[in-house]
């Protein structure tokens, strides 16, 4: 089976970056058979010349690779490494053909991204045979990315699988090769290419040919015309109704060898698979069965799904034509495909339905139509199909006739007389012949018969005749009438008794006549139906006027008669076509009910889904908007049930349906269109299920489908995996087949055998190959007849009564025979049986004695002797010769993750042996389970076990059943050995899935001893499993799942066991529909429980378990399902006016129970973030804001509730997948909340993308366009402020913009901007001289002069639609609109694909404007719903809801809102407990908040994120906005911290109000002033310590600018200090939870201020203000840092350390008096005072030149002084650079530090350097006095700790210069603080990628002092140091 690449990680993984020399690019390793690592790269990227290297980087180390062939004309290369690299896996190759429009993807390294790689993707333009890159790719990425230089060589990947190597060159041509050119080149390289691999006539039709006479003319005159046409591809068979077209299409055979008929298509199929005629005329069906041919004839397999659009499937099917051409080309064939019964089709999609065949037929592919006339076809394939091609069917001969009626009449006593007369009155019409003769057969009496045959009509060819006159005889009497209306319209067929209660009570009075006139026209079979269509034609025609009654008469008896199948079947479709008031209750009644009925039932699925669409029509019609979403997302819901799950689940749903006695519905899942629809192996076992169970009938049904699957595989061609496969398929069937017929089925097997023997023989295998095959096809066959038919030894009834030569291979191929046999007794459901296997036993151990064994059998041949055998003497002795050392045992296959089942059978024989032969009884030692050695563990456990089972065979082969008993207390130990707790599994290293699959094999053994040994103890064994004792049994879900099963089932297998089997089933059955949420599993795992309960005969437990399955088989699906979409759609275009927002809190509950392990969590993680935009879309801004605060971090109630409620892998509480917060992307959670607004001119959306933009560059284009619309709409209503946004995204692209993303984020921005303003933003940064890029063009000229693209006409009526609009025609819009679309619809294009084609969708969505109410607009648009079968209905409905938004019905809005509702409900199925978490989003504010305050509130509340980083960045972002909008801002701040509660959001809000303080005095002091004046009493009473000293420091810094009115301000906060301390003495608290602020207290105590009152305060307060228990407080805190920095390496601030952070400032607020508040505050600051973000340098830094010098000190000792100096003539007197490198866990550091030596003292030997510091959270002491004369420190250097600010803050110069530098000096140092850009990647998100700061003095004046000083520099590179002489250029110390 060809792999797929299951997720895009192993693209990433598989994808390198290759160097050769100037050449860069991208490689990829390739999947081989062999363990050489294989990659392909683009043969440009590697070097011309032999002596250039090529490296691959791989994990940061450079990998060398060598060439193994360079492709050059193809643009390829083959390379190979040497190094081993286990863990990198190939990607697998896939030579296919690739068509126009596949949708592909890509990884790879472009040199604008060379560091970190991208993905691309897009679609295949063009295929261009014979070229360098014979694909065209159109790249979505082509706008954003200035070049694609260094893709060459990354893999195309399209459908999950690599099909092309990718090109690009410099003239900007982004191509490929695809794998299918290069396949030869690669394979001679033993490079392995995987080919896709992947569905007669009819039963019913067949059984009626035995009915008929072959019309052999015609046949003849077939063969004429096709012989003598050569050069036509279509043919046409016509004839009247009834002249036997259909039996003529399915008996013709060819007379020349050369013609193959490939397949035939009967449109109308009598009661076939029950599946309608109405079904197999739609399009769709017709399209699978085209599907299914050639992937039947090509590849033996039924085709793959598809969710593609009908155009896309389109060309696959005619490539796949066109290679079924070339395959019988090949053979010198050419291939027929016959379709009969287009008659059947209607008119309206005859089109459609023939579209699939291309007028253009392939060369060796030809098609012959069978219908009534040429007329009936399309009209193009009328103008090619001649009256030479058509052949007319004719009478058959007189002859032929004559001979019919013979045989058919034989035993009713007709003269020849008669049959002549016959013959003649028939006129050799086939069905006319048919009623004829079938009338005499059913008719008792022949005495009359000759005044019957006269009387009968000559008909003159025209069938209706002989109708008219059997009409005739009803005389217009309704009653008689009304049966036959009905046998004609129902379209199942039905029992007698069933038509009987259909009719009225009328009717059923001249029941018994009336059939009698009708009955020879109806089919010989057991139910009821009309025999041929043109009788029911006829009827429905002559009964048109009752068509209405008689439909409503039925569809009454399905509602009286609601639980049977037909009304369940037939239901919908009646009312359907009854009355007015019918259709309506049909819209009702089609429902979700009806549809779990149906799959109750098991009614066909097709049927089903037709009769949905049906109904959908009907409620389109009548203009109901929410009924047709509803009947659509009703059809999604069963399109997912049938077609994904059930089809999945195939093997696992036919188990359950047998087992609840529906074989005819079971084999609807195996057998499609006489294919298999489920792998061999699975359709054997199931063929033994089928007849095991009793149903033949259906068993043979799927043997004919194997046999029928076997005979095609030797058609296509055999190779040796083909070969095996035929034999296991066709011997298997056989062998099975003997259910029916033992003898013929051992005969049938001895012939093939002989057949097959021989071609192996012939082919040169050796006797080894022969043997084995023997002994595997001979052993199966022998195995089923022990088990099945009691088939008896034969060993000594051959010696007696044969010359048979038996050899010591007999013993081995017994023994084969009896585990086959046992094999086939475990898989059966027949219980507790096990055949002749104990004297086949006997058998074995005779053959033993006298032929002996072959080394090669003893490992089948020991196991069959210990467990049956009580011959001890023979086990002992070939246990004895088989194992003389101890296996070595690997639990690990090959690749290190799966199990090595080979390795365990060897050591479980071995270790069972040694159990058998053990006299010591010293069982295996038993490990305790921990965290280390695991593995080891769990071998020991295997042994033990397997030990325990070989005594315990040992003890019954000696009949020492008591003795066994003793073994109790060793099962005992072993079951104690196996408890072990999850928290232990978790831990053990590389253990992958590995126990989880090991474990349940150990389980498997375990009881099968209890049963055989043990059974009473049983019971005390599952005890604790059912009282959940050890969690799980210590393994993740799927091996406990697994675990539990195997345990239930076996147990199930024995009926003395049904209680215990029942109770560990309900636990598994509690487990699975508690925790298993995941459709694809949940589905699988409830249909094994029904099996196991069918099994136990609990019918009551299997049909509830079934009926669970039923409810969650409708979605959502796993692998990114995006269906939750529609909440979204709905939610930002229904929005009802009742202000009701109850709907909103039910969405929100189902996303949020959709986003565990129910589906593709990311994909739900996408929908929970755009509902944010949506609902800010819609006006709903704070609640958006809400929802975006609850999903990333919610209440500490919540966030515990979130990571302890999971029920699945929780070894601890708390300690499962959901990590508690953070259930959102923040980053795009607020990009699609911006998305949903206006955001016009505002700073505060423009600040909001500034604080999110770093991180996931998926949503770097969305998060730039937002800017330069900000920037557009500023340039248009306030220019003024154009200048501050300019200077501040200067800021933000020197500072913040990581480097690797800086081009593209530039080109992003520019690109949206207005030229204009583009040139100013230029002029603000010189080195950003980038370009606007370019429009792409759509195609070139010469693309354009050979193709006309069909859907260009709807641009011209798109022009004509707008000007419609514009003037209110809405109508005649509309009418446009529908008629355009309905045209491309019947051109095959999807109208409702949102992803197809821009022309389309546009037009489509002028659809929202064209309508007055949604009933005029339904009705109109009913046929673009009910034509599109090809598109998922969700997408349908849920274009239709953005379509709808417009609509005024406020009812109408409720219903659609109901509608979808349900469909999410039914889907998720949410808990209400769920749905009442959310009740806070229905409550909206009534007081209306601004946008832009609710922005700026929302902005304020980043304060609290967890991340230090997001703090940092807010508080500088705030302090921007306030520079813009003082008031808001200020206002907003102050308003913060007078809010109620511990937010550390309120502490910081007031260091930003000191931070606007320190950096525009004025500004602050003209807002603050005012808040002051208006909150005078609310902040003076702040009990806060560092909010009122902030205020107070920023009251200070007013007051240092001479602004005088603020000193009564500062009074009065002074004031509220004490004036004398109050501490008496340490205080000594100790509660463990005060730890995180311990230093805090203790720094405090050290002032002496603290006292006993404090001790009391802070407790009170922090029990307070916990929401919680503390300790609750404190495991909530330890899942919001998991949340926050999961597998992340980022500063998190702890909430419970801002809990107790709050409670600390309010409790020594007491204790403080003015004198202590500066000492109190360095202690309790939690932010820099320093503020660098004010002093932020943006200017070039050239910091390359001195760190460069710096390391060649340190490396190569090298001293370049004049490096070290900045711009010549200063010299730095402190310098500090941090480099931050994305691939190294620790940072660069260089730094510099000057110091003066006094030249005195210069000489006198080693010198003390100070290191003068001071903290991050305190100013700088710069008034610090010298420790050492000898040495001057010119600067003080922080030191950091962990509060909120920059990422660095920068030295200061010591106020001591000034002794030594005149003044003039001291104003022309330099002080600089500089960053360049962040980390924008997940790991370290935010960090500063190059920071640092420095000081500079002009050099002329350390000229000056020199000679009194010496000027020296400390250096620091890393740990290491230096001193360097700085003016005299040498190092003086290391």
């Amino acid at each position: 089976m060809t792999q797929n690449i299951l997720h895009f990680k192993e693209i990433e993984f598989a994808t390198v970056s290759i160097t050769c020399g100037t050449k860069t690019g991208t490689a990829f390793f390739i999947k081989t058979d062999s363990d050489e690592k294989y990659l392909l790269t683009a043969d440009h990227n590697i070097s011309e010349s032999d002596s250039q290297e090529i490296n691959l980087d791989i994990k940061d180390a450079k990998i060398p690779a060598i060439v193994i062939e360079r492709i050059t004309d193809k643009d390829v290369a083959i390379i190979k490494i040497d190094t081993s690299l286990d863990d990198i896996l190939g990607l697998p190759l896939m030579a296919d053909e690739i068509a126009y429009n596949e949708q592909w993807e890509t990884f790879g390294f472009t040199n604008e991204r060379i560091n970190s790689a991208g993905k691309y993707n897009g679609k295949v333009a063009r295929i261009n045979e014979d070229t360098k890159w014979d694909i065209d790719l159109e790249c979505e990425q082509y706008g954003n990315v200035n070049s694609f230089e260094g893709l060459s060589g990354a893999p195309l990947v399209i459908a999950n699988k690599v099909m092309g190597v990718i090109g690009y060159d410099l003239t900007g041509t982004l191509g490929a090769t695809s794998i299918k050119s290069i396949v030869e080149v690669l394979a001679k390289n033993g490079i392995k290419v995987n080919q896709e691999i992947r569905g007669e006539i009819p039963s019913s039709i067949e059984s009626e040919i035995n009915d008929t006479t072959a019309n052999t003319d015609v046949f003849d005159n077939i063969n004429n015309v096709i012989n003598l046409q050569t050069s036509s591809n279509y043919f046409l068979i016509s004839g009247n109704p009834g002249s036997g077209k259909t039996t003529i299409a399915a008996q013709f055979e060819f007379d020349a060898e050369t013609n193959i008929i490939v397949d035939r298509y009967f449109v109308k199929v009598p009661t076939i698979d029950k599946i309608p005629t109405e079904i197999r005329a739609t399009p769709d069906y017709f399209i699978n069965w085209v599907e299914g041919v050639y992937n039947r004839i090509l590849f033996n397999q039924v085709p793959a799904k598809s969710d593609k659009s009908l155009n896309d499937r389109l060309l696959l099917i005619h490539s796949g034509l066109d290679r079924l051409s070339e395959y019988y080309k090949n053979t010198d064939t050419i291939g027929f495909l016959i379709i009969d019964g287009l008659d059947d089709v209607k008119q309206e999609v005859i089109n459609n339905f023939l579209s699939v065949l291309p007028l253009n037929l392939p060369s060796n592919l030809k098609v012959i139509f069978s219908c009534t006339s040429k007329i009936v076809l399309p009209h193009n394939l009328q103008a090619i199909i001649s009256d030479d091609d058509e052949i007319k069917v004719t009478p058959l001969t007189n002859l032929n006739t004559e001979l019919f009626l013979k045989e058919k009449l034989n035993d009713k006593g007709v003269t020849y007389s008669q049959i002549s007369k016959l013959a003649l009155k028939s006129e050799g019409h086939p069905l006319y012949l048919r009623y004829l003769t079938q009338y005499i057969i059913e008719s008792d009496d022949s005495t009359d018969l000759d005044n019957w045959i006269d009387s009968i009509p000559s008909i003159g060819g025209q069938i209706v005749v002989y109708y008219r006159n059997i009409w005739n005889k009803f005389n217009g009497k309704i009653d008689e009438i009304w049966i036959a209306s009905t046998l004609s319209r129902v379209r199942l067929p039905i029992e007698k008794d069933l038509l009987y209660e259909l009719l009225p009570k009328s009717s059923k009075l001249a029941f018994i006549e009336a059939f009698r006139k009708i009955e020879h026209l109806l089919k010989n079979e057991e139910k009821l139906s009309i025999y041929h269509t043109s009788f029911s034609d006829f009827i429905n025609t002559e009964t048109q006027i009752y068509s209405q009654d008689i439909n409503d008469n039925i569809a009454a008896f399905c509602l009286s008669k609601s639980d049977t199948y037909f009304s369940i079947s037939e239901r919908i479709y009646h009312l359907a076509k009854g009355s007015e008031s019918n259709k309506r209750i049909a819209i009702e009644e089609c429902s979700q009910d009806w549809i779990d009925n149906c799959a109750l039932y098991s009614v066909n699925p097709d049927i089903v889904l037709v009769d949905i669409l049906k109904i959908i029509g009907i409620a389109a019609d009548y203009g109901i908007a929410h009924k047709v979403i509803a009947l659509l997302l009703l059809s999604q819901r069963v399109n997912f049930r049938y077609n994904t799950l059930f089809d999945e689940n195939a093997t696992y749903l036919v188990n359950a349906l047998l087992g609840l006695e529906k074989p005819e519905e079971a084999l609807r899942y195996v057998v499609r269109n006489n294919s298999l629809t489920v792998s061999d192996g699975d359709a054997l076992y199931l063929l033994q299920m089928f007849y095991e169970y009793g149903y033949d009938n259906e068993a043979e049904i799927l043997l004919a489908t194997i046999r029928k699957t076997s005979d095609n595989i030797i058609e296509a061609g055999l190779d040796s995996d083909t070969f095996n496969r035929f034999i296991n398929l066709k011997f298997s069937a056989i062998t099975l087949s003997s259910n029916i017929d033992p003898k013929e089925s051992f005969f049938e097997f001895e012939y093939i055998k002989k057949v097959v023997l021989k071609n192996i023989k012939e082919n040169g295998n050796s006797e080894e190959t022969i043997f084995q095959f023997k002994d595997e096809v001979g052993s199966n066959q022998m195995g089923y007849y022990i088990w099945r038919h009691n088939f008896p030894p034969y060993i000594k009834g051959l010696e007696e009564n044969t010359d048979f030569k038996f050899d010591n291979r007999t013993s081995g191929f017994v023994a084969l025979s009896i585990l086959k046999a046992i094999d086939f007794q475990k898989k059966s459901p027949v219980r507790n049986e096990e055949g002749s296997i104990p004297e086949w036993v006997l058998d074995l151990e005779y053959s033993i004695e006298k032929y002996g064994t072959h080394n090669d059998y003893n490992r089948f041949i020991i196991p069959v002797l210990i467990e049956n055998s009580k011959r001890i003497d023979l086990t002992e002795k070939l246990i004895k010769e088989s194992f003389t050392d101890k296996p070595v045992f690997d639990l690990r296959a090959e690749n290190g993750v799966d199990l090595n089942h080979k390795s365990i059978h060897s050591f479980t024989l071995f270790a069972e042996s040694m159990g058998f032969i053990d006299s010591t009884n010293e069982y295996p030692t038993l490990l305790d389970f921990g965290i280390s050695n695991w593995e080891n563990n769990i071998k020991k456990l295997y042994e033990y076990i397997w030990f325990l089972s070989g005594r315990a065979n040992r003890l019954k082969a000696e009949n020492k059943l008591d003795e066994i008993l003793n073994l109790k207390v060793n099962l005992i130990s072993f079951i104690k050995a196996l408890e072990f707790p999850l928290k232990h599994r978790m831990h053990w290293e590389r253990s992958y899935g590995l126990p989880e699959v090991a474990l349940p094999v150990v389980y498997t053994k375990l009881i099968n001893i209890l049963i055989d040994y043990f059974p009473n103890e049983i019971k005390d064994f599952i005890q604790p499993i059912i009282d959940k004792n050890n969690y799980q049994l210590g393994l993740y879900s799927e091996g406990y799942i697994d675990s539990l099963f195997t345990i239930s089932r076996h147990l199930s297998k024995n009926p003395s066991q049904d209680s215990n089997a029942y109770n560990i089933t309900r636990v598994l059955e509690d487990y699975i529909i508690k925790t298993v949420e995941n459709r694809w599993e949940r589905n699988e795992y409830l249909l094994r429980l029904v099996e196991i309960y069918a099994q136990i005969d609990n019918e009551d437990k299997a049909i509830e378990v079934f009926k669970e399955m039923i409810a969650t088989s409708m979605g959502p699906s796993w692998y990114k399902e995006d269906q939750l979409g529609i909440i979204n759609t709905t939610v930002s275009n229904i929005l009802p006016k009742d202000g009701n927002l109850s709907y909103l809190k039910k969405f929100a509950a189902h996303l949020q129970n959709a986003s565990g392990e129910m589906t593709f969590q990311r994909y739900v993680k996408q929908q929970q973030e755009q509902f944010i935009g949506d609902l800010a879309k819609v006006g709903l801004l704070q609640q958006s804001i809400e929802y975006f605060k609850y999903q990333l971090l919610p209440d500490y109630s919540t966030i515990i509730e979130n990571a302890e409620t999971s029920l699945i892998d929780m070894p601890m509480i708390g300690k499962g997948y959901n990590l508690g917060a953070r259930s959102i992307e923040e980053q795009s959670g607020v990009l699609e909340l911006l998305s949903g607004i206006d955001c016009k001119n505002s700073v505060f959306a423009w600040a909001l993308t500034e604080l999110f933009i770093p991180g996931d560059d998926r949503y770097l284009l969305r998060f730039t366009a937002i800017q330069s619309a900000i920037i557009s709409d500023i340039e248009k209503n306030n220019p003024d402020r154009l200048d501050v946004i300019f200077k501040r995204l200067n800021r933000f692209i020197i500072a913040e913009v990581d480097d690797e993303f800086k081009s593209e984020y530039l080109q992003h921005l520019f690109n949206g901007l207005s030229d204009v303003n583009f040139k100013k933003l230029n002029s603000y940064d010189e080195s950003a001289t980038f370009k606007k890029s370019l429009p792409k063009k759509d195609a070139t000229d010469e693309t354009k002069n050979n193709y006309t693209d069909p859907l260009e006409k709807l641009i011209s009526t798109k022009e004509e639609v707008v000007t419609k609009l514009a003037t209110q025609n809405k109508s005649a819009a509309r009418k446009i609109i529908v008629e355009s679309l309905s045209n491309i619809q019947r051109e095959n294009y999807s109208v409702w694909s949102r992803n197809y084609s821009n022309k389309i969708d546009d037009l489509r969505d002028l659809l929202t404007d064209s309508y007055n109410t949604a009933e005029e607009l339904i009705k109109d648009i009913s046929p673009l719903l009910v034509n599109e079968p090809y598109y998922q209905e969700w997408v349908i409905a849920n274009d239709l809801i953005e379509i709808l938004k417009n609509i005024s019905d406020e009812e109408e809005k409720q219903k659609i809102l109901s509608v979808v509702l349900e469909h999410i409900d039914l889907m998720v199925r949410t808990p209400n407990a769920l749905i009442e978490k959310y009740d806070w989003i229905e409550k909206s504010n009534e007081t209306i908040i601004q946008q832009e305050d609710v922005l700026l509130e929302f902005i304020i509340w980043f304060l609290n994120h967890p991340a230090l980083l997001i703090k940092n960045r807010t508080i500088e972002l705030l302090t921007w906005l306030a520079t813009i909008e003082p008031k808001k801002v200020i206002s907003a701040l102050v308003k913060e911290l007078l809010s109620e509660g511990y937010k550390i959001s309120k502490e910081l809000s007031a260091s930003v109000l000191h931070q606007i303080a320190d950096l525009d005095a004025h500004l602050f002091w003209g807002q603050f002033k005012i808040c002051l004046e208006e909150n005078r009493l609310e902040i003076l009473k702040i009990k806060h310590f560092m909010i009122r000293n902030a205020i107070i420091e920023s009251l200070e810094i007013i007051r240092s600018k001479d602004i005088d009115d603020v000193l009564p301000w500062i009074e009065e906060f002074n004031l509220q200090f004490l004036t004398v301390k109050s501490g008496n003495g340490e205080v000594i608290l100790e509660e463990e939870y005060l730890d995180p602020i311990e230093d805090y207290i203790f720094n405090l105590n050290e002032l002496e201020i603290l006292n006993k009152d404090f001790c009391i305060s802070i407790i009170k307060e922090i029990k307070y203000h916990c929401p919680l228990t503390i300790e609750d407080c404190i495991k909530a805190n330890e899942y919001i840092e998991r949340s926050f920095n999961n597998f992340n390496d980022i500063e998190i601030i702890s909430d419970f350390e801002n809990i107790l952070r709050y409670c600390l400032n309010i409790s020594v607020t007491n204790c403080v008096s003015s004198e202590y508040r500066k000492k109190a505050a360095s202690i309790l600051r939690y932010y820099q005072p320093t503020f660098p973000e004010n002093q932020l340098k943006l200017d070039k830094i050239d910091f390359e030149k001195v760190n460069a010098c710096i390391k060649n000190i340190f490396e190569k000792k090298s001293v370049i002084i004049d490096n070290l100096f900045r711009n010549d003539d200063e010299i730095y007197l402190h310098y500090f650079y941090k480099e931050n490198l994305k691939n190294k866990d620790y940072p660069n550091d260089y730094e510099i530090t000057a110091y003066l030596i006094h030249l005195d003292k210069y000489n006198s030997g080693d010198h003390s350097y100070p290191w003068l510091q001071f903290s991050d959270n305190d100013y700088p002491n710069t008034e610090v006095e010298q420790y050492d004369e000898d040495v001057v420190p010119l600067i003080i250097k922080s030191s950091y700790s962990i509060v909120t600010g920059s990422d660095k803050v920068p030295s200061h110069i010591l106020e001591s210069i000034s002794n030594i530098f005149p003044q003039e000096a001291i104003t022309e140092i330099k002080t600089v603080y500089w960053r360049k850009g962040r980390n924008w990647e997940q790991k370290r998100n935010g960090q500063a990628l190059k920071t640092g700061n420095y000081i500079t003095i002009p050099k002329k004046y350390l000229e000056e002092i020199k000679g009194k000083y010496k000027l020296v520099w400390y250096l620091n590179y890393g740990y290491n140091r230096v001193i360097i002489d700085v003016l005299e250029k040498r190092i003086i110390e290391l």
